[in-house]
């Protein structure tokens, strides 16, 4: 700030000062007034940079094929998610959009758009959904960190993939840390699927070990099971390996790679994605 900028500080300061101050008074208000816009902004600089840097790194649901994260996105950010996958039996999704946004401490938002499907001889976008995310436990070494995820589809898909009713899903994600670098999660989910005349309940269960390589590079190992895997269907085990990368902080890429334990059945998948956080404040 040049010297004129000092000169406006003081003078504002000094026009708000009781006119009977004595001079010595006056003098010593002055100087210190004139240094407290830019001690305040430095102050305010100084603890937004030591905020985020205590911040953890950005944490997806992309880790692994079925479980969800168990974090929430911290106050000020959004975070937006996306990737592709590939199927053994032609079939594939690209954009796989999430949007996930923070209203409370533990509680976020969120909103699943844009995933376009193809299957032989037709393609069209999936019905997307709303929901939310609530973090019931604080984890710590010895306790896992919990929350619950409460969603819906809304039926404005594209014709194959549209279910012209909502669909709603509750799932308990979970996650521990044993130790600097290897901890184990998982998920159980309950979901209300399939058009009317042909709904039926869908129960899944996974669990997936962490491991962190070094500050950047994790793997994942997971195996999940769903029962049943479609509308009259059997029920289907997978097991899939994830490895994420971090660009930064905020930024994070996947590959993954999956297959059915009846793979003549279930056959194989892979993907990959990333996901950004954004400041918002």
């Amino acid at each position: 700030m040049g010297a004129s900028g000092k000169t406006t500080s003081s003078n504002a300061l000094n026009a708000l000062l009781p006119c009977r101050l004595p001079a010595v008074a006056r003098i010593a208000w002055r100087f210190v007034g004139s240094g407290t816009v830019s001690v305040a902004i430095g102050l305010t600089l100084a603890a937004g940079s030591a905020a985020q840097a205590d911040e953890p790194p950005i944490s997806t649901d992309r880790g692994t094929a079925f479980s969800n994260s168990s974090s929430v996105i911290p106050l000020g950010r959004l975070q937006v998610e996306g990737g592709f996958t590939f199927n053994s039996d032609h079939s594939e999704t690209f954009g796989e959009l999430a949007i996930r946004y923070p209203v409370l401490p533990r509680l976020e938002v969120r909103l699943t758009a844009l995933s376009l499907g193809h299957v032989p001889g037709s393609s069209g976008l999936f019905d997307p959904s709303v929901g939310v995310k609530q973090r019931l436990v604080d984890g710590s070494r010895g306790r896992p960190e919990v929350s619950v995820i409460a969603q819906t589809t809304l039926p404005v898909g594209s014709e194959p993939f549209r279910v012209r009713r909502s669909q709603p899903t509750l799932r308990l994600p979970w996650f521990l840390q044993l130790d600097s670098t290897t901890g184990v999660g998982g998920m159980l989910s309950i979901s209300d699927l399939g058009p009317t005349g042909a709904r039926f309940t869908q129960y899944g269960a996974g669990a997936y070990l962490s491991r962190a390589f070094d500050t950047k590079a994790t793997g994942y190992l997971e195996v999940y099971d769903v029962a049943p895997i479609a509308y009259g269907g059997p029920s289907g085990g997978f097991v899939d390996g994830c490895v994420t990368y971090l660009l930064s902080q905020n930024l994070q890429v996947d590959l993954r790679c999956g297959t059915g334990f009846n793979q003549s059945r279930d056959g194989w998948s892979l993907g990959g994605g990333m996901g950004y956080r954004f400041r918002t404040r």
